[in-house]
């Protein structure tokens, strides 16, 4: 089970599932997606030019802690191709 405290400031879509603690200010309602959260066998990687890039690493943590070391490296895999593939030169990842 994870707990997640988000700032009002802070964008972020909720997607499903997840149940709703608090909501003050009905600040769930305008962040609310009908899509399914994605797990880490079909997850985009490094999206918006990384600006999610903390949150990417934070699952691959959480799925270490549970012993999924199996989905992390595929997960890493794909993460380290996509950010080579945003550098334009996939030499220079090895510079």
């Amino acid at each position: 089970m994870e707990f997640h405290v988000i700032a009002p400031s802070i964008e972020l879509t909720l997607e499903q599932p997840f149940v709703e603690i608090v909501n003050r200010n009905a600040c769930i309602d305008a962040r609310t997606s009908s899509r399914v959260a994605s797990t880490g066998h079909d997850m985009t990687v490094f999206h918006n030019d990384g600006q999610f890039l903390a949150w990417e690493l934070f699952n691959c943590l959480k799925w270490l802690w549970r012993g999924d070391l199996k989905t992390t490296k595929r997960y890493l895999i794909k993460l380290g191709k996509a950010i080579e593939a945003s550098e334009g030169d996939p030499q220079s990842a090895s510079e």
